[in-house]
């Protein structure tokens, strides 16, 4: 599983875990987002994977081999909790199971991203998307929804500009209309 290049700063920005806080990196894959976090934030990072072979790269302080619909973690152990494009790859009820064992072990800020435009989900045999997730969803679950990017597709100049000069930062506030979506979740201080 890759993430866009378009999510990077956002999820960044978004997340803005403070100093010496515990993030969670959920399916961590690779750990691009771990590598990300911990050169731009003084925070420890757990990484959970399914795959052995992701389990081997060293960017966490620690690694465990573990479902995301079951955290081996107490009740809010993590401060934040991250899931980059994990979700489209589980079920509804899968996701649905997720995002609970996520506000569980989460005491700050939940971050989930998904791809929103349709193209990502027109091979799933290929790139293994068996649910496209709606902002209305996340809402009703209690999170902030942003969109990123444009999932319009457009030729010639004039075009280029509309879409990347308007639409783009318009998604942002429409996520209807973004490529990606990114969920916010928000808890009270505890």
């Amino acid at each position: 599983m890759g993430s866009s290049p378009l999510l990077i700063e956002s999820v960044l920005l978004l997340l803005s875990p403070h100093k010496k806080a515990k993030v969670l990196d959920a399916a961590c894959g690779f750990g691009k987002w771990g590598f990300l976090i911990k050169i731009h934030y003084d925070v420890e990072v757990i990484g959970i994977d399914l795959s052995i072979n992701n389990l081997a790269k060293r960017n966490y302080d620690e690694l465990i081999m573990a479902d995301v619909r079951y955290l081996p973690f107490k009740d809010l152990a993590m401060d934040y909790s991250l899931a980059c494009e994990i979700i489209e790859h589980l079920s509804k009820e899968g996701g649905i199971k997720m995002i609970k064992e996520l506000e569980r072990v989460t005491k700050k800020k939940i971050l989930l991203t998904t791809p929103y435009a349709s193209w990502y989900y027109e091979k799933p045999k290929v790139n293994g998307h068996i649910t496209k997730w709606k902002p209305k969803e996340f809402k009703e679950m209690g999170f902030k929804v942003r969109g990123i990017g444009s999932k319009f597709s457009f030729k010639g100049k004039l075009m280029f500009v509309v879409k990347h000069f308007i639409l783009k930062p318009l998604a942002y506030i429409v996520p209807e209309i973004g490529e990606f979506l990114i969920a916010i979740k928000k808890f009270d201080d505890i």
